[in-house]
């Protein structure tokens, strides 16, 4: 029995999966052409409960179709799209299709060095929460693919000093030109230059997304930011259209939901886990957000 969500980091990869990657960094396979492996359909598989990913994952999809849950948004990923599933997300594979063909990156976060200033200056780490696939055109398919066989290759060759430093490169590279697809998408919301309270808002994101498990107390995040709670508050509805109370209340419910979907674990042990005083509270609390008390949202079908 799991105590747990499922957590998705290198140590729970059966490596011999893909003959392309460097442990605990970088792994990069594909099965075009070709029917799913049964060791990589085996490991699929494996991931058909919630799991919690410290890896980011990197999917476009060539041919057939895969449904998943990520962060319990049904998503389906079909050919022509492009799929990224960033590192703290919750995700559970439902259905595979047996022509699926796609091509798979995983990484380390900590590996890729990517700047801050271009990644999540531009909200992109937002829109991505909300939008996790995105349709991609023929010429962006080619140049991707390009870019995944450049990646492929690089890491299959280990006898060159520098590969650790080449593959870095390519992921940044290939991390860039995904970002540059999501906003392109008519879904995104570009800007060069953020205003300061777009800037606070994304510093405050950052944080909740590191503490929300222990910490939910606003003025937590008003001080580790050099801010008066209610300034915060004020900065955090006005660029986002919500409270700041209730971005960190939606952060716990999920993992909340997450974790009463999965089973294996009682409901005292989850208030345990989400640091709630006692079973009681967290019950409250669950009810007054969802509708549902804990046991009841369980028993959902």
């Amino acid at each position: 029995m799991k105590s747990e969500i499922g957590e998705l980091d290198f140590s729970k990869l059966p490596l011999s999966i893909s003959d392309a990657k460097i442990e605990g960094k970088i792994m990069a396979m594909d099965n075009l052409g070709r029917t799913i492996d049964p060791k990589k359909k085996k490991v699929a598989e494996g991931y058909c409960f919630p799991t919690k990913t410290d890896l980011t994952i990197i999917v476009f999809c060539m041919k057939g179709s895969a449904q998943f849950h990520v962060n319990l948004d049904e998503v389906n990923l079909l050919p022509m799209q492009l799929m990224v599933i960033q590192a703290g997300c919750i995700f559970e594979v439902n259905k595979v299709s047996e022509d699926f063909e796609c091509v798979l990156i995983l990484n380390n976060p900590d590996a890729m060095a990517l700047n801050e200033e271009a990644v999540v200056g531009i909200s992109l780490r937002r829109f991505l929460m909300q939008n996790i696939t995105v349709p991609i055109n023929q010429e962006q398919l080619n140049r991707l693919f390009d870019m995944y066989k450049s990646l492929k290759s690089a890491l299959q060759d280990v006898d060159n000093p520098f590969r650790d430093q080449i593959v870095q490169r390519l992921c940044q590279v290939i991390t860039y030109f995904c970002c540059f697809v999501f906003l392109k998408s008519p879904f995104a919301t570009y800007k060069n230059v953020k205003s300061r309270r777009e800037e606070i808002f994304d510093q405050f994101i950052l944080l909740v997304e590191q503490n929300y498990i222990r910490e939910r107390r606003i003025s937590f995040y008003a001080d580790k930011l050099n801010l008066s709670p209610k300034y915060l508050s004020t900065v955090v509805k006005e660029v986002s259209d919500k409270y700041a109370s209730d971005w960190i209340d939606d952060y716990v419910i999920l993992e909340a939901k997450a974790l009463l979907k999965q089973g294996g674990i009682n409901i005292q042990q989850i208030a345990d886990r989400l640091h709630f005083p006692n079973q009681s509270f967290f019950g409250r609390y669950f009810k007054k957000l969802t509708g549902y008390s804990p046991k009841e949202y369980r028993n959902l079908k």
